[in-house]
């Protein structure tokens, strides 16, 4: 190996060494390449936030879910005969509940993630 000094402090730069050691000046003698490639990779962040995430996820397992029963149902149903009912309309009761009553269920799903860095 050949030992070289440094310009600035005159320590001894071994010839692998990009800088001095000592006093961090460039050794002249390294070539860095000057021009970047057009290709450089780049760190893919997601721009929606969790919530929109989450809520786009129960929307498509509800849109899902809709479609997995209908397509069942749809099955199940193909070889019987059609029965056509007619409608009857009841008479009107005094339970409280306006007569056009919903069931609402909800789902919620958390998820907790810990991203820990190591140095």
């Amino acid at each position: 190996m050949h030992m070289s000094s440094c310009n600035a402090c005159t320590f001894a730069i071994d010839d692998g060494d990009n800088f001095c050691r000592r006093c961090g000046v460039a050794v002249t003698e390294a070539q860095l390449p000057a021009v970047r490639t057009s290709v450089m990779p780049t760190i893919w962040r997601s721009q929606a936030s969790p919530v929109v995430k989450g809520a786009a996820v129960m929307a498509a397992g509800t849109v899902g879910q809709f479609l997995v029963r209908r397509v069942i149902g749809s099955l199940l149903t193909a070889g019987a005969p059609k029965k056509h009912r007619a409608i009857r309309i009841k008479n009107p009761r005094s339970d409280g509940m306006v007569d056009e009553a919903q069931i609402i269920t909800e789902t919620i799903m958390m998820r907790r993630v810990r991203i820990r860095r190591q140095a």
